[in-house]
């Protein structure tokens, strides 16, 4: 939510529910070559004796993003109807659930 996908490219509900699933693995994608160039430059590749570091990193990581892994995660799952009728995915009100061509991959995610 606090990044904000739709201000800088206009993207599909899709591609922007795409960006948001895979945002918290891009993190810590980050943070472990973070880790394996601090291992190789302060502790001269001792990557054995430094692996409980790397875990510790990684473990606080998904601990501070859980509420937003746990939302991305059940977002297509959170349907409510709109005043047309319809049934729309509570965070993608242009996702129609079960019939949007969109839905079926989001869920997939």
């Amino acid at each position: 939510e606090i990044l904000q996908v739709e201000c800088a490219a206009s993207l599909s509900p899709l591609s922007n529910y795409a960006v948001r699933a895979v945002m918290v693995y891009a993190v810590l994608m980050v943070a472990a070559a973070m880790h394996c160039c601090w291992v190789l430059l302060a502790h001269g590749g001792d990557f054995g004796g430094r692996r409980h570091v790397l875990i510790s990193i990684l473990g606080t990581i998904c601990l501070v993003f859980l509420i937003t892994i746990v939302n991305v995660a059940v977002a297509p799952f959170q349907c409510m109807s709109s005043p047309n009728g319809l049934h729309v995915v509570f965070g993608y009100p242009m996702v129609i659930c079960g019939e949007s061509v969109e839905h079926a991959p989001m869920r997939l995610l």
